[in-house]
């Protein structure tokens, strides 16, 4: 299973200085859609009052329901981002304003955030100030974070009603299909707008909520039917926990290392009850080369994944991976894959048993019985009797399609295929990919064990 993350661009030194204010707090934040995209030109009101040289020229009155109130109006810049700066850091002496409540008032700062097409939000905050140092100047700034919002467009899908399209649930980490994520008795949007939780879907609360009993399975190794998994889920807890914040590599290494129905119950639970989604924004789209994809046929049979070229060193595994196919009918071929993998120093065999079925638009569409959440596309570019060449794709429960690897599968070993066959590979990795064999990773074929290199 593999995640995401999110890179922001830093320029000058002004330009860094108002990014840490940014990332340190402010009266001021982001806002993006529900892609995670920064909108520009979003109307923010800051309901409250406001000290400064631009308060007049920004002061606008706003109706919420049945009041009117005084506000205080900016627009997102290019980057999503809107500031009310006190400092005149940012912005002209003249447009300098800090907002706030007095002393003792303990109504929060509340602010009207639209844009024509999306969703109204109406945001409670409470600033949370800190003190922090320019490093250039020595200036002490005090400075408080707005949480970052996301806006639903007018016409996207909310399942469950809680005035948060599902797209926008995911960035929030709460779920699409239940109006109360962490069951306490509040609305997602109410806790996200109205009481300040930023993540009211918080993996432990969700699972905690919706996916006690399987946690505790997990936990204890035991199910609800007395099946004992030698502690395997408890061990690939274990294993999340201390494997660090790789989001990609580290459930990736756990999940084939410590394999057992009690964490596929528990991966399915939280899945279900939308407690996380498998993304994979940190690969590129899926980018197929221009060649037609050709046929399948009959492939049943031990086949050695014998080379791999992609972009990042864990998309695949480097030491003896296998594949067994056996053709079930026309459409469907089972399939069971074998690798090696290492965790603290001990060696396994991961046996991940799987269905290919073959699509109408060419490619073979590959589901895991172990990788809930989680399925790959193989576009076939080159089959031989003795060789294929696959393009794979990785697909999340968002059903985007990214990038993983192109991968080289023979019958025998690598080094074993005649002159022939060899030439014949070099041809179509050019022909197709633009690539020579030179640019691909090889994985061992030789002195792997008896679990591997037998089907």
């Amino acid at each position: 299973m593999k995640k995401n993350g999110k890179r922001q661009p830093i320029g000058t030194i002004l330009t860094m200085l108002l990014f840490v204010l940014f990332a340190q707090g402010c009266n001021g934040g982001e806002i993006s859609d529900s892609s995670g995209n920064a909108l520009p030109d979003v109307e923010v009101i800051a309901i409250a009052n406001c000290q400064g040289a631009g308060c007049a020229a920004h002061q606008t009155e706003i109706t919420i329901g049945s009041e009117t109130h005084t506000g205080y109006r900016l627009t997102t810049d290019s980057t999503g981002k809107y500031f009310y700066d006190p400092y005149a850091v940012q912005v002209a002496p003249e447009d300098a304003m800090w907002i706030y409540k007095p002393e003792g008032d303990p109504d929060p700062i509340k602010f009207s955030i639209s844009k024509s097409g999306y969703q109204d939000i109406l945001l409670h905050y409470v600033p949370q100030y800190e003190t922090i140092t320019d490093p250039d100047t020595g200036e002490e700034y005090l400075v408080s974070e707005v949480p970052e919002m996301y806006l639903c467009r007018d016409d996207e899908i909310d399942t469950d009603g809680d005035n948060l399209c599902d797209a926008v649930e995911e960035l929030y980490g709460s779920s699409p299909t239940n109006v109360d994520t962490n069951g306490d008795g509040e609305n997602d949007d109410v806790e996200i707008y109205v009481l300040g939780e930023e993540t009211p879907g918080s993996l432990e609360d969700c699972v905690g909520a919706y996916c006690f009993d399987e946690l505790i399975w997990c936990m204890t190794g035991v199910d609800e039917n007395g099946f004992d998994d030698d502690g395997e889920c408890s061990g690939w807890l274990d294993c999340i926990e201390a494997c660090g914040d790789d989001d990609m590599l580290c459930p990736t290494v756990c999940g084939s290392f410590f394999q057992s129905p009690i964490k596929d119950a528990f991966s399915q639970c939280a899945l279900d009850n939308g407690c996380y989604s498998i993304e994979f924004p940190d690969l590129p789209a899926c980018d197929l080369p221009e060649a037609e994809h050709v046929a399948v046929g009959n492939i049943d049979g031990f086949w050695w994944c014998s080379a791999v070229e992609a972009d990042i060193d864990y998309a695949f595994y480097e030491d003896c991976q296998a594949f067994t196919f056996d053709e079930l009918n026309e459409t469907e071929i089972d399939t069971v894959s074998k690798h090696i993998v290492t965790y603290n120093g001990e060696e396994r065999t991961a046996v991940n048993p799987a269905l290919f079925t073959r699509s109408a638009n060419g490619y073979l569409e590959l589901v895991y019985d172990t990788w809930v959440g989680y399925s790959e596309q193989w576009h076939p570019y080159y089959v031989t009797p003795n060789v294929m060449v696959m393009h794979v794709c990785s697909v999340g429960t968002d059903n985007e399609c990214h990038d993983w690897a192109t991968c080289i599968l023979t019958r025998v070993p690598l080094e074993s295929l005649d002159s022939g066959e060899m030439a014949a590979l070099e041809a179509a990795l050019g022909n197709v990919f633009q690539t020579t064999l030179a640019d691909y990773t090889l994985i061992r074929t030789s002195d792997c064990p008896s679990d591997i290199t037998m089907p």
